[in-house]
């Protein structure tokens, strides 16, 4: 089910995987706290650092102080489960304690939890449509106005991020004081793009064969210590989603899912391929091949073979 979905639920069953965004897989988290009304004695955690399958089981079983439900959170992300702490959750996630909630966070992608069976899982992502009546609440709240244009310009800015819109948010009504209007200018000035974010407009760019605007972007990138090699990776990374895109059709969240990457990486690439036929993908990904074979033999400097590239891209038809 869907972030909102689950906020609606009124009985909380055994055992979830909370997937997606950190602050809602928190409030995820919490939303159980409060409606089981469990208190904090009777919460557990587990992380990378103390993650005992055996021990999680036995923490599941044992009797909750004051005959409340106990809730057991499981943040674990370092490696791939073993065959025998996958056999020893599951069996228990078969059988689970009804006084009990099991609660399996992972606010990454990565899928170590997406062997368990029987499971009820919560997808936490946000609409940009909720995120913005998010952004409007939270400023209001701090008593601020901001237009929903600019709303989207700080969701875009911090690529659907919630966890990062509420630090931007906390930083934004500091630097403002005393001042009401949060203005599109004070984003641009204060929230700092993220790399991929530079690579979309990147991409963009290539997509209208606006040679001018791409190399100012790169040059940018390049100034503000980019590493070229971490570019072209970037670069790399989102033709071949485009390349995916223009040749499936499922939705935005299965092909994310299918990847491992956000669900607005796809849905930009989505966009971004209607500028390129599949032909010139094909071409394209086998100019980037050659710009990382350029760089690791040391046939051209990483900074040129990155020129090199962006000026090959728009050469095509």
């Amino acid at each position: 089910m869907n972030y909102t979905e689950f906020l609606k639920q009124k009985t909380i069953e055994g055992v979830y995987v909370l997937k997606g965004d950190a602050f809602l897989c928190k409030n995820a988290k919490n939303y159980i706290i409060k409606t089981l009304d469990i208190a904090d004695i009777n919460v557990f955690d587990y992380d990378d650092e103390n993650f005992d399958a055996n021990g999680i089981v036995n923490s599941c079983n044992q009797f909750s102080f004051f005959n409340e439900k106990r809730l057991v959170c499981v943040n674990y992300t370092a490696k791939d489960l073993t065959s025998t702490e996958k056999t020893s959750l599951q069996n228990y996630i078969d059988n689970y304690n009804e006084h009990c909630v099991l609660v399996f966070l992972d606010d990454s992608s990565s899928k170590v939890f997406d062997v368990l069976k029987n499971v009820n899982i919560v997808e936490c992502k946000m609409s940009q449509e909720y995120i913005v009546e998010h952004i409007l609440t939270e400023f209001k709240a701090k008593g601020k106005n901001i237009e929903p244009a600019t709303c989207k310009m700080l969701v875009e800015y911090c690529l659907s991020d919630i966890t990062r819109i509420n630090q931007e948010i906390k930083k934004i009504c500091d630097y403002m004081a005393n001042k009401t209007e949060v203005t599109q200018d004070i984003i641009d000035y204060l929230v700092v793009k993220e790399t991929e974010l530079q690579v979309f407009a990147l991409t963009d760019a290539l997509g209208a064969k606006n040679k001018t605007k791409a190399l100012k972007i790169l040059n940018d990138m390049l100034n503000a210590g980019e590493a070229p090699i971490k570019i072209l990776a970037l670069i790399s990374g989102q033709f071949r989603r485009m390349m995916f895109a223009k040749i499936n059709k499922g939705s935005s969240a299965d092909l994310a899912k299918a990847l491992g990457c956000k669900e607005y990486a796809v849905t930009k690439a989505k966009q971004q391929a209607n500028g390129f036929s599949a032909g010139a993908l094909k071409r394209i990904i086998n100019l980037l091949l050659d710009a990382d074979y350029n760089i690791k033999s040391g046939q051209m400097s990483q900074e040129n073979s990155l020129y090199f590239l962006v000026l090959a891209i728009i050469n095509q038809k």
